[in-house]
C-alpha cells in the first residue's frame, strides 16, 4: 500500500499481525496505534512535527523502532515488559518502564512512545 506524502497521517492498526514491517519515513506521521497484538512489529518513523505520538497495546512479541538521529524521544513501558533496548543499553526483567533522550522536555519535534499490555522486547534505535 502507498500512502500519500502530501497530507499529515493518523494510522490505527488493529486485529493482530504475525509480521508487521512498515516503513513511514516519507508520510508526515501525527499519531501511530497497534492495538491488538501482533507477534513483531518492525517500523521506520520520520522526523517528527510536533508530537508524534505512537502507541501499541495488546501485547507484542517484539517491537523494533527506528527512528531519525537527533530526534527527541520519551519512551513509556507498561503492563509488562521482558526487556528493552534503547541505542545498543540492554535492560532485562523491567517490568513498568520510562526513559527520555536529552532535550526532550523543551523540543516540539519528538516522538511520544508508549508500550503497554505485554511486550516481550522494545527495540529502539537512532539512525
Amino acid at each position: 500500500m502507498t500512502l500519500s506524502t502530501a497530507i499529515p497521517w493518523t494510522i490505527r492498526i488493529s486485529g493482530g499481525a504475525s509480521g508487521l514491517q512498515m516503513d513511514l519515513r516519507a508520510l508526515q506521521l501525527t499519531n501511530l496505534q497497534i492495538n491488538g497484538g501482533a507477534s513483531s512489529v518492525d517500523g521506520n518513523l520520520g522526523k517528527p512535527k510536533g508530537t508524534l505520538a505512537v502507541n501499541i497495546s495488546g501485547g507484542a512479541s517484539n517491537v523494533s523502532l527506528r527512528i531519525p538521529n537527533g530526534s527527541p524521544w520519551s519512551v513509556g513501558l507498561t503492563g509488562g515488559v521482558s526487556s528493552a533496548t534503547i541505542n545498543g543499553q540492554s535492560s532485562g526483567g523491567i517490568g513498568d518502564f520510562s526513559k527520555q533522550s536529552s532535550g526532550y522536555n523543551g523540543a516540539t519535534d519528538r516522538f511520544d512512545i508508549r508500550v503497554s499490555g505485554g511486550v516481550s522486547h522494545l527495540d529502539l534505535h537512532t539512525e
